[in-house]
């Protein structure tokens, strides 16, 4: 049998290493893929430091991937080999009862997420099911296209799908990281009028104005609250986004809401989430 090189976390000792392990074999619906890009996205980091958790006792972490086809199923309509693609960072589960009812992609109850319930792409090959995949444009790296994956499409859904962000609005990022700074752009392309980035690092901040951001605070030195208020007339913010995903930058983001606004958590918290003694929404 062929083999592959590939990371493997052992999810009880949390030592990952490099193994030689069989090339996966594709079933009837899914693609063999050759890895030629994967990100290091922090809860890969936080998988392999024991903060979030696998159900899998052994596991190739690894989610924001691209590639290139190297192997179809025999019931895979139209892709071929040979094409370049990013993966999906996740899949319907295939059994729930949405799943049954054809709502999977959409609405699956019990989503699995790469690298986390089953094997990601830190490796030479994988397997992923065809409807995971988007074809890459001509011409576009495949280290810019793996990112697609998490770093852009996350902020995306969050501030435009669930936050319904619409041109003419105004806009407050919370943690200008990896997924921040993608989002002041997000932000920006959707028509925000107005967007304010808060990060407590000074090269963060820097980062977000030169992406578009009209104004970067210091959580640590400047009134948030209060310059939110001054910069946008006492009127507040109409959407507010916590890309961190912790309690007191929730807190202070919901504080600079206006009239109707909406707060977005898109960051990823092992907490329960909370504003002041108040429980918001206590993950399962």
């Amino acid at each position: 049998m062929e083999t592959m090189r590939a990371a493997r976390l052992d999810t009880a000792t949390r030592q990952l290493t490099m193994r030689d392990v069989p090339i996966p074999e594709p079933g009837p619906t899914e693609v063999l893929v050759r890895v030629k890009a994967c990100g290091i996205c922090l809860s890969d980091v936080h998988l392999i430091d024991g903060s979030l958790v696998s159900n899998l006792p052994v596991v190739t972490p690894g989610h924001e991937a691209s590639g290139v086809i190297e192997r179809v199923g025999e019931r895979v309509p139209r892709w071929r080999a040979g094409q370049g693609v990013v993966m999906a960072g996740g899949k319907a589960c295939g059994a729930c009862p949405n799943c049954a009812l054809g709502r999977g992609d959409a609405e699956c109850l019990k989503f699995q997420i790469m690298g986390f319930n089953y094997d990601g792409a830190w490796a030479e090959y994988i397997v992923v099911p065809y409807t995971t995949l988007t074809a890459i444009p001509e011409g576009l790296p495949f280290e810019q296209a793996a990112i697609l994956a998490d770093a852009v499409s996350t902020p995306y859904a969050g501030l435009v799908d669930r936050g319904g962000l619409r041109p003419g609005e105004t806009v407050g990022l919370w943690g200008i990281g990896g997924l921040g700074v993608h989002a002041v752009q997000i932000a920006r392309m959707a028509g925000a009028s107005l967007i304010v980035a808060v990060d407590p690092l000074e090269g963060a901040r820097e980062r977000a104005l030169d992406r578009g951001a009209d104004y970067a605070l210091d959580p640590r030195t400047d009134d948030v609250v209060a310059r939110v208020r001054e910069i946008t007339g006492g009127r507040g913010l109409d959407l507010t986004a916590d890309l961190v995903g912790a309690n007191a930058v929730l807190a202070q983001a919901a504080e600079c809401v206006g009239r109707h606004g909406r707060v977005v958590m898109i960051g990823l918290s092992p907490e329960p989430i909370r504003r002041s003694s108040r429980t918001l929404h206590r993950p399962p």
